[in-house]
């Protein structure tokens, strides 16, 4: 279940209309935040998911997003709790190490890199350059045992010449992250970057999308693949076609065939192979 800690964004990147639309960055209060997810777990969810527009940003009553969590691990009943979509710039690495060592906080990021190039960076008005980002990265893949590792990215915005484009994609190729959702730019009225120019062609956004998630497959099937013969926690959630379909703590999706019903249970899976976005195993 996903579990709502705040609204709005200040930091207006040069693409982005949602602090026009949503307003300014604003926070839940803290004792809200925890009697929602005392509701949601005694209403049978076993994994919380903390989302917000800029989540990174919460601050209520000296309470931050550390404090959220660290609050959330002592719900009796509640098995992971998941970190949506993140800036890298709010991250920090108290609350890595906290991953590193929780028993609740599965060990999963997923961050809007959006380009491997500074000078597009710098346009888009993003907070992070790639040296910092990609060192952030490689020091979190390294901090936190087995953690997944996710990323926007967007193609074809003004001024992203062929250069440009493969630096984004050899930082996604180096960086230990494992998959990632590609997003072609479009001009959004109201955002400063409808008056960047020049305008990438629809055609060649649509090949560089294609690229990277050409790119997007292999190293997912490769990172899956690093993992057949493992036993893992899988929270299954659906049947689908007659596999009972869940995922582990770092976001690998995993089936399984059963005659009894695995809603909302959490159980030892042996990895057996890979077939194509999915690991396929067997209950324990």
């Amino acid at each position: 279940a996903n579990l709502k800690i705040q609204d709005g964004c200040n930091y207006y990147c040069s693409f982005c209309i949602i602090p026009t639309v949503r307003g300014r960055a604003r926070s839940r209060t803290f004792a809200d935040i925890i009697r929602e997810a005392r509701e949601l777990v005694e209403f049978g969810h076993r994994e919380l998911v903390i989302t917000g527009v800029n989540l990174g940003t919460y601050k209520n009553d000296g309470k931050r997003l550390l404090q959220v969590i660290s609050e959330l691990e002592k719900i009796d009943g509640l098995a992971r709790i998941r970190i949506s979509s993140i800036e890298p710039t709010t991250i920090g690495e108290e609350l890595v190490r906290y991953m590193a060592s929780s028993e609740k906080l599965v060990p999963y990021l997923h961050l809007p890199l959006q380009s491997g190039d500074d000078r597009i960076l710098k346009e888009m008005k993003r907070k992070h350059t790639i040296a910092a980002f990609s060192k952030f990265i490689e020091w979190a893949a390294k901090t936190v045992p087995d953690v997944g590792i996710g990323a926007d990215i967007m193609v074809g915005f003004p001024g992203e010449g062929e250069d440009e484009f493969l630096h984004t994609k050899e930082a996604l190729t180096d960086l230990p992250i494992y998959y990632f959702h590609v997003f072609s730019y479009s001009d959004r009225p109201g955002t400063k970057s409808v008056d960047l120019k020049p305008k990438v062609d629809p055609q060649t956004k649509k090949a560089r999308a294609r690229k990277l998630l050409d790119l997007s497959t292999r190293k997912k099937r490769a990172f899956y693949e690093n993992h057949v013969g493992d036993t893992v926690s899988v929270l299954f959630e659906d049947n689908e076609h007659g596999y009972w379909t869940g995922h582990t703590g770092n976001y690998m999706k995993v089936q399984v065939t059963s005659s009894q019903t695995l809603h909302n249970q959490i159980l030892p899976v042996r990895l057996i192979e890979t077939r194509g976005d999915t690991l396929f195993g067997e209950i324990l």
